[in-house]
């Protein structure tokens, strides 16, 4: 099961939490620890996680009843678009994941991939269409977009966070 790595990086966020039990707020910050703690047993024990992205994404859509046959285009993005390419070296390792993993700016995030799958289903954006993408964050969205809209088409993506923004 390579959820390990998961309950890796869980354990790496509860270590800094469990240092900030030093400050002010502590009986605010247990329940959060308690559920850190919940959630890495939860993921220790999940279902074995797929090396390659597209194959988790693809598994998590069908548990939810989703037609994925119905959006292969959306598929092609997918698989064309390597989303480690969009992330900060320190959790590229999690890149495969069906998983919202977090960026270099206050609050900041990439989305989880069958959620964004799902949006795009909705938008359904068309070739050549020009798109705006506001809150771009890493560019993962903004490239499959891209991808989408082929040659003709456009995505401007704006991001106010300078330290996601400029990679």
């Amino acid at each position: 099961v390579v959820s390990l790595e998961w309950a890796a990086m869980l354990a790496e966020a509860a270590a800094v939490m469990l240092r900030e039990l030093e400050h002010p707020g502590v009986e605010a910050r247990r329940a959060t620890i308690q559920d850190l703690r919940a959630e890495v047993q939860r993921r220790s024990t999940a279902q074995d996680i797929r090396p390659d992205l597209w194959g988790n994404v693809e598994a998590a859509l069908k548990r939810d009843g989703f037609p994925v046959e119905k959006y292969r285009w959306l598929v092609e993005a997918f698989r064309a678009v390597p989303r480690a390419a969009f992330l900060p070296e320190f959790i590229r390792r999690w890149a495969h994941h069906d998983e919202v993993l977090p960026l270099p700016a206050k609050g900041s995030t990439v989305s989880q991939p069958s959620r964004v799958f799902k949006q795009l289903a909705y938008l359904d954006p068309e070739p050549d269409q020009h798109v705006l993408e506001i809150g771009s964050g890493s560019g993962y969205v903004t490239a499959l977009l891209a991808r989408v809209g082929g040659p003709d088409g456009e995505v401007t993506g704006l991001e106010r966070h300078r330290a996601i923004a400029v990679r």
